[in-house]
């Protein structure tokens, strides 16, 4: 099996020996390259997810972060026929079932009795729990 890197997440392609087998006699590969890595659905991928970007303005830094990476590689390794969550499970359940947003802001509320520390939020709440 070999590994090829697409925006910091391992694909793997079984290269089939088969039809696929480099020849030792002529020196050239059988199957042509765009075939043999998908060069198009991959091309596919990356200007859906430019335009998403360029659509609700959001910054290609982004692109750099972690949870981008694993986002993107849990995308590629769901089963088939997934589909995305609607938006009513994303502000309701999976919203209260993400408890790292409370974690890292336990330190800062031990710290803000001791120096007054004041915790600003970008307006992300579940309307359910006010």
């Amino acid at each position: 099996m070999k590994h090829r890197v697409c925006m910091g997440v391992k694909l793997k392609f079984e290269m089939r020996l088969c039809s696929r087998r480099i020849s030792k006699r002529q020196g050239k590969i059988k199957a042509k390259i765009p075939q043999l890595f998908n060069v198009q659905a991959i091309d596919d991928v990356h200007a859906a997810v430019a335009q998403y970007f360029y659509a609700h303005s959001i910054s290609f830094n982004v692109a750099k972060g972690p949870r981008f990476q694993e986002m993107v590689y849990t995308t590629n390794h769901t089963p088939k026929g997934c589909v995305a969550a609607k938006h009513e499970r994303l502000r309701t359940t999976l919203f209260d079932k993400e408890s790292r947003t409370d974690q890292a802001l336990a330190a800062i509320r031990y710290a803000r009795r001791t120096y007054g520390v004041a915790v600003v939020s970008d307006g992300w709440s579940n309307v359910k729990n006010w």
